[in-house]
């Protein structure tokens, strides 16, 4: 696969927060999260460079989003922070701008039963999937797209990506989920915008204001804040 400009560029990553037990960063578009097959350039070896140490895995992004990710110092530390995850007492917080494809209610709970196809790299609703459930808001309308803010309650593959193709409201950019053309860099609006862990701050993540529309974004978020 041809390197995307945000990967030819990365040599650091943007870090958030960082103690002794956790190092939180904020991922470009187009990135991995951890190595392929492919060896291309990703976001763990890139931490793990950082601290001179080995950063291990507590969760991931889809390569195309960009956002918040938190990576363990220790395997203990990872398994600890895995555990909120699990547990469901982190509070995880996206934006991401959908096609303006129909009406969709100010506020909503989206609800499917949704599969991993292996073949394909895809989530798709079936019978014999697992439930994937989030809450989302409009926070603005603009001409070609809905701005949302999801809140993720459970954490499926392609979740919010699948989500909103099935109600027929793709994410920009996401051509691999229906929508009408992909990004030029090959990302996709959906951004792991905040995380909140038990007796920490609230981390956010600064939006991709290279990207004009994202630029837009954030001066709608300012002003709302």
């Amino acid at each position: 696969m041809e390197t995307t400009p945000n990967m030819k560029k990365l040599t650091k990553p943007s870090v958030v927060f960082e103690d002794r037990q956790m190092i939180v960063v904020n991922k470009p578009a187009g990135v991995l999260s951890q190595p392929d097959a492919r060896e291309n350039i990703n976001l763990l070896s890139l931490v793990s460079d950082y601290i001179g140490q080995p950063a291990f895995v507590v969760h991931r992004i889809d390569r195309p989003a960009s956002g918040l990710i938190i990576f363990g110092k220790t395997q203990r530390a990872a398994n600890e922070l895995s555990a909120f995850f699990r547990k469901k007492t982190i509070q995880k917080e996206y934006l991401a701008l959908v096609e303006k494809n129909k009406q969709l209610a100010p506020k909503g709970r989206l609800e499917h039963i949704l599969k991993k196809n292996g073949k394909t790299n895809k989530s798709y609703p079936s019978p014999s999937g697992k439930t994937a459930i989030l809450e989302y808001e409009i926070l603005q309308t603009l001409d070609h797209y809905y701005l949302v803010k999801v809140n993720l309650k459970t954490g499926r593959f392609h979740q919010i990506r699948a989500q909103f193709a099935a109600i027929g409201l793709p994410i920009k950019g996401d051509n691999k989920y229906g929508a009408k053309r992909n990004n030029r860099n090959r990302s996709i609006h959906l951004h792991a915008w905040k995380i909140q862990l038990p007796s920490y701050p609230v981390f956010t993540a600064a939006l991709p204001t290279e990207d004009p529309l994202w630029k837009v974004v954030e001066t709608i978020i300012k002003e709302k804040n």
